[in-house]
C-alpha cells in the first residue's frame, strides 16, 4: 500500500457517502496522514481538516521503530506487540483506571489482519508531507496529547506551524489515543472547530 492508494480509497468513500459534497476529515494517527494526502491530492473533497496525534512525517528513529514492529508482526503475529502498543496508546493512569477499555482495544489490535497492519505501517513510514503542507487551503485543527510519547507535543507544534492558519490544541493527561482517553474534551474541541467553519 501507499499513502496515495489509501487517500484514493478515502476519496471514493467520500464520493459514496457524501454524494460529492466536501467533508470535514477527522484523522487520528494514520488517519491524520491519510487526511494530509487526501487534502493535498483531492482538495475539492475536504472543507476542514482535523489532525489528531499525527505527524507530517516520521523521523529516522520513528521509521526504525515502525520497521521493528513490522518485522515482529511478520515473525510472531500481532499478539507479540499488542501489550507494548497499549503502553504507547494509553497513559499509565488510564491503563490502570480503565483496564477493560484497554483490554478491548488490545483485542481489537490482535484481531487485525497482520498483512493489512504491516502494509499500512510500511505506507506511513514512507509518508512525508513536510514540504507540501503549504498547499493545504482549508481550515485545520491539530490535536495532541500531553503524554503522547509516540508523537510528542513538539511534533504537533511543527505540524501546526506548517499548516497555514491552523489551530493547535493539546489535551492534557492523555497519550496517543486522545479521542479514547479524553472523549469529552476531544468532542468539545472538535465541536468548536466545526462551529467556526
Amino acid at each position: 500500500l501507499t499513502m496515495t492508494e489509501l487517500a484514493a480509497d478515502a476519496a471514493r468513500l467520500i464520493d459514496e457517502l457524501a454524494d460529492g459534497e466536501p467533508v470535514i476529515w477527522v484523522g487520528l494517527s494514520m488517519g491524520g496522514l491519510i487526511g494530509q494526502e487526501l487534502t493535498i491530492r483531492h482538495p475539492e473533497k475536504i472543507k476542514g481538516l482535523v489532525l489528531a496525534n499525527t505527524t507530517s512525517g516520521y523521523t529516522q528513529a520513528g521509521r526504525e521503530a515502525i520497521g521493528q514492529r513490522i518485522a515482529t508482526v511478520e515473525a510472531h503475529g500481532l499478539s507479540a506487540i499488542s501489550t507494548s502498543t497499549m503502553t504507547r496508546f494509553f497513559s499509565e493512569a488510564f491503563r490502570q483506571g480503565q483496564a477493560a477499555t484497554v483490554s478491548r482495544h488490545q483485542r481489537l489490535l490482535e484481531a487485525t489482519d497482520p498483512e493489512g497492519y504491516t502494509a499500512c505501517a510500511a505506507a506511513i513510514c514512507e509518508a512525508d508531507f513536510s514540504g507540501k503542507l503549504h498547499k493545504v487551503r482549508v481550515p485545520a485543527l491539530v490535536i495532541s496529547g500531553s503524554l503522547d510519547e509516540s508523537l510528542p507535543a513538539d511534533t504537533a507544534l511543527a505540524l501546526a506551524r506548517a499548516l497555514p492558519g491552523s489551530q493547535l490544541v493539546t489535551l492534557q493527561g492523555c497519550a496517543h489515543l486522545s479521542a479514547v482517553e479524553q472523549p469529552q474534551a476531544f468532542v468539545e474541541v472538535l465541536g468548536e472547530f466545526v462551529a467556526g467553519l
